[in-house]
């Protein structure tokens, strides 16, 4: 049975496989996956869910917490609504905070967020007791 390179690997099977170093705890190579994975998927023109489960799945895997802050930024204006603030909740309950993770939430208060689901408007006010850097949204949710 031969195995091709990370570099070969898909999508799903590169965050399946991130889930599960992290749960191993493989730090080495979980940090080596994420490393393929945003180097691969985190381009213009990827589709924008592919790009924001790529973000929740690495922040929830605690690695590469600024970069991937930084990815999302970037790709945040094309996002869609709840995926933006799912991604956001993902850093926030690592206690991340960071310029690039405000910026994300900055966009994210520019939006209409009587549509988000309830759970993602009580993720956003739960997450905010864990980061600064959801000041910005935080408001916004609460308005809601």
């Amino acid at each position: 049975h031969i195995v091709p390179p990370v570099s070969e690997a898909s999508l799903p099977a590169l965050l399946a496989a991130a889930s599960l170093a992290k749960a191993a705890d493989a730090l080495h190579l979980t940090q080596e996956i994420a490393d393929v994975a945003l180097n691969q998927f985190c381009r213009v023109g990827m589709l924008q869910t592919d790009i924001s489960s790529l973000i929740r799945c690495l922040a929830s895997s605690g690695v590469f917490l600024d970069r991937c802050a930084s990815t999302l930024e970037q790709h945040s204006p094309d996002m869609e609504t709840n995926d933006l603030a799912t991604s956001i909740i993902a850093f926030a309950d690592k206690s991340h905070e960071s310029n690039s993770l405000s910026a994300a939430c900055h966009e994210l208060s520019t939006r209409c967020l009587d549509q988000l689901p309830r759970g993602s408007l009580l993720g956003i006010v739960v997450a905010a007791t864990k980061s600064t850097s959801l000041t910005a949204c935080v408001v916004k949710a609460v308005e809601v």
